[in-house]
């Protein structure tokens, strides 16, 4: 019995350890080592570095090989530019390239220590696809032929591309980067492709260059993501991205389009004067707190549908062209109506949201405009039939006229003074004509002005339609016109001092008038509260 015991417990420990140890045998064949010297020896004599499933040992720096090297045209630009640049910044841009004549395609290794590709002209083909930078990967000043493949590459602390030009195509897709990459003032030649990568604490694209397309969709950043005065090609997209802390964009510029439908933007996102092309459109996009937007410039159509601002939206001083707000959800937005009143496409709950908007920022005179066009729309809207569901047309029109929906009070008083001057010629009766007394009137001692005048017929009112209460028994009474108008006048704001008095035709124009006068002035009075007497 204790035989077989041990036989079992000797056979168990045994299984233990082939299904342990298979792992290990697996990594090792699946795996081999390569010295980062046999890959520096090979790279200096011209030759192809073709490796798949390696683990490089040591460090790969290119400074401790013989290439040949060429004067780095920026570091020469930097020095005739006449402007004064840091030893730092000079240093950046490196004094010679080498040049790197081998094709290099490394596919799914591991790098254990630092990689040091910087101030390098590659020549020919580059290609890291599932590549893993335990360390540091450093391609500073760097510049890649027709195509620079990055694809599924994880890098570590650091991944430097500082200044580095890229060919036609620079492929990034679902690569992850560890706590910094920096691809600072980077040319891109016709694509950038970063779909779906990952990035660290801190990712910088600042001052960068980009071709026809950058896609960024899908990406994930982490605590901060610079793109400031950053110029991007006909597209960018950015749709799906999530962004972290810190997102700023500030004086970039967006060629033909620019795309951020369903990103996700972190604490703060300042997007200060950039500039967009043909279409921009953040539909469906989450802002978690603050977003700016001063001074853009939105050279055509601007979509901000479905967004959702948590906090303060800012568009001071903004230029939009054609913008669209519908369902639009903001907690205050920062905006002059002038910037809005000839670009915000028409939706009723929109404008609804932004009236109240302006009125909480104490804007009374946008909210004021703001709601005059909102009911200049809904006008348009509606039915000539009169008593329709939605409101007759004809009740807005009279509103739009007589005091501009409640907001316009001097039209009222115009109103008013326009019924007044018409009502004075009616109380004057029907006019005659007659002529001047004409003779002599082409008489050479006649001034020319005289002459004039004497040309010009003579109107009389001999019928007027009031009559003075001391002057009663006298049918030959002279009334003038600005009679007329203080009768007119004392009859439409309903005074009646008694002095003067209306002749039986013409008793129906004083009630008539009398009723338009109560009208108005009731109008002017509350529309003149209302725009006056603000919460």
């Amino acid at each position: 019995m204790m035989m077989r015991c041990q036989k079992l417990f000797f056979w168990a420990l045994l299984l233990f350890f082939v299904l342990t140890s298979m792992p290990i045998v697996c990594l090792a064949d699946e795996y081999r080592e390569v010295q980062a010297s046999e890959i520096l020896n090979q790279i200096e004599k011209g030759e192809d570095v073709n490796l798949t499933n390696c683990r490089i040992i040591g460090e790969l720096n290119l400074n401790e090989i013989k290439l040949e090297n060429i004067p780095n045209p920026k570091y020469n630009e930097s020095l005739k530019s006449g402007y004064y640049y840091s030893e730092g910044y000079l240093e950046s841009h490196g004094v010679n390239i080498k040049i790197i004549k081998s094709n290099i395609v490394i596919r799914n290794s591991i790098f254990e220590n630092n990689l040091d590709f910087s101030d390098c002209l590659f020549t020919k083909s580059f290609s890291f696809a599932k590549v893993n930078c335990s360390s540091t990967a450093n391609f500073r000043n760097t510049t890649f032929g027709d195509s620079a493949v990055f694809w599924e590459c994880t890098f570590g602390d650091s991944a430097n591309f500082l200044n580095s030009t890229f060919g036609d195509s620079a492929n990034f897709l679902n690569s992850i980067f560890g706590n910094y990459a920096s691809f600072r003032g980077c040319t891109f030649g016709d694509s950038a492709n970063f779909l779906n990568s990952i990035f660290g604490d801190s990712a910088s694209f600042k001052g960068c260059t980009f071709g026809d397309s950058a896609v960024f969709w899908g990406c994930t950043f982490g605590d901060s993501a610079s793109f400031q005065h950053s110029i991007f090609g006909d597209s960018a997209n950015f749709m799906k991205s999530t962004f972290g802390d810190y997102t700023d964009f500030t004086d970039s510029t967006f060629g033909d389009s620019a795309a951020f439908v369903f990103a996700t933007f972190g604490d703060y996102a300042n997007f200060r004067y950039s500039t967009f092309g043909d279409s921009a459109s953040f539909s469906y996009s989450a802002f978690d707190d603050s977003a700016f937007f001063e001074e853009v410039c939105f050279s055509n159509t601007s979509d901000f549908q479905w967004a959702n601002f948590d906090d303060t939206v800012d568009f001071s001083g903004t230029l939009f062209n054609e913008v669209t707000l519908n369902g639009t959800d903001f907690k205050e937005m920062r905006v002059s109506w002038n910037s809005l009143e000839n670009s915000l496409v028409f939706d009723g709950p929109t404008y609804v949201k932004l009236i109240q908007n302006f009125r909480s920022l104490e804007q009374f005179e946008d909210a004021d405009a703001a709601y005059y066009q909102y009911r200049k729309h809904c006008q348009a809207e509606k039915s000539w039939t009169p008593f329709s569901k939605e409101g007759s047309k004809w009740c807005d029109i009279l509103m739009w006229f007589t005091c501009g929906y409640g907001v316009k009070p001097f039209r009222a008083f115009y109103l008013g003074s326009l019924i007044v001057l018409l009502f004075s010629f009616i109380y004057l009766g029907f006019p005659t004509a007659s002529w001047r007394n004409r003779e002599n009137a082409e008489s050479a001692q006649k001034s020319i002005i005289k002459t004039l005048l004497s040309l010009i017929p003579k109107i009389d009112w001999p019928n007027p339609g009031i009559s003075r209460l001391s002057d009663n028994n006298d049918s030959n009474q002279k009334v003038t016109f600005w009679d007329s108008f203080y009768f007119s006048m004392v009859t439409f704001t309903t005074v009646g001092y008694g002095d003067w008095y209306p002749k039986d035709n013409f008793r129906k124009w004083v009630m008539f008038e009398g009723f338009l006068g109560w009208v108005t002035l009731g109008l002017f009075l509350v529309t003149l509260t209302n725009v006056m007497m603000r919460p």
